[in-house]
């Protein structure tokens, strides 16, 4: 799977559901949005998901307000060639 595919995934799995959310500063935080992402939903082999807490940025120069939440997957190979892949969800003020 590429690194595009496996962030969709994990943006996917962390942040969709079938209820709509409204994401404003005040629940752009680690109770209301999750603190992490189970080994299990990524779909492919990683040994840990890190998350960052959540970070709001204000509307500016044209960018919507928006929450973003950084992270990283740590792979389960070990070889020195391995590398964590990050990744960084926006999700825009609605």
């Amino acid at each position: 799977m590429n690194i595009k595919l496996l962030c969709w995934v994990v943006l996917l799995s962390a942040f969709t559901s079938a209820q709509t959310r409204t994401i404003t500063h005040t629940n752009c935080t680690a109770k209301k949005l999750g603190v992490s992402i189970a080994i299990a939903a990524i779909g492919e082999p990683v040994a840990a998901v890190t998350l960052s807490a959540p970070v709001w940025n204000p509307a500016k120069a044209g960018v919507t307000a928006h929450c973003s939440v950084e992270g990283s997957m740590t792979p389960v190979e070990k070889g020195t060639t391995a590398q964590s892949i990050h990744f960084r969800v926006l999700l825009p003020e609605s």
